[in-house]
């Protein structure tokens, strides 16, 4: 079965966050939501993952930890028996434990080996995302 690749800004279901004009109003506003476990709305119908096996599921690092829209994603589509694999962007942190809380949140769910790229280098990623893609069987173009 093909992969599906799931990611939480300007996909199709979830609610982007609003746009602040600044970086500090982001970091407060992600820092609210983590203080408050929030899970912020999703603003479209869960994507139906049953025609996947391997579902790819990539966000930002925001704070240490993954927005926490992708708490509010895992938590509410059908990953039972699906193989995951996360990916994240970040700025100092790496996975940061992004992997480890998608374990605790889907104890039915194989998630696999998360790919870490820093965000000014991922323009350059391309070689570390194909053997990534390759070391978990995926096909690579």
């Amino acid at each position: 079965m093909p992969s599906a690749v799931l990611t939480p800004h300007g996909s199709r279901f979830t609610k982007p966050a609003p746009l602040h004009t600044g970086k500090v109003l982001v970091i407060v506003r992600n820092q609210q939501e983590q203080n408050a476990d929030a899970r912020p709305t999703i603003a479209a119908k869960v994507p139906d993952t049953s025609g996947y096996d391997t579902v790819l599921i990539g966000s930002p690092v925001w704070n240490m930890r993954a927005p926490m829209t992708m708490s509010a994603f895992v938590e509410s589509a059908d990953l039972t028996g699906k193989s995951i694999l996360p990916f994240v962007t970040y700025a100092v942190s790496g996975l940061s434990g992004t992997d480890d809380d998608y374990r605790a949140a889907l104890p039915n769910v194989d998630v696999g080996d998360g790919l870490a790229i820093r965000g000014e280098i991922v323009a350059d990623a391309g070689l570390e995302r194909d053997e990534w893609l390759k070391a978990n069987a995926l096909a690579v173009r």
